[in-house]
């Protein structure tokens, strides 16, 4: 009885191990997509006096506007 129980055990901690080295390669992959969106500029859409978009695009920091 008790090696059955030993047995179990270290399944589950070999299960554990799986597990926890999964994990970590979900949470650096999530990490890289999050790096790789905040490096993407930030596009705004103009408006005009009343508040109604444009079709005009530009991000920050750029002289250049862009038709949509």
């Amino acid at each position: 009885m008790d090696s059955r129980m030993e047995a179990r055990i270290i399944a589950l901690e070999d299960e554990l191990e799986i597990q926890e080295l999964l994990n970590n390669e979900v949470l650096s992959s999530l990490i890289k997509r999050i790096e790789k969106l905040e490096a993407r500029p930030i596009i705004y859409q103009r408006q005009d006096y009343t508040g109604n978009p444009t079709g005009m695009v530009y991000t920050h920091g750029q002289n250049k506007i862009h038709n949509t």
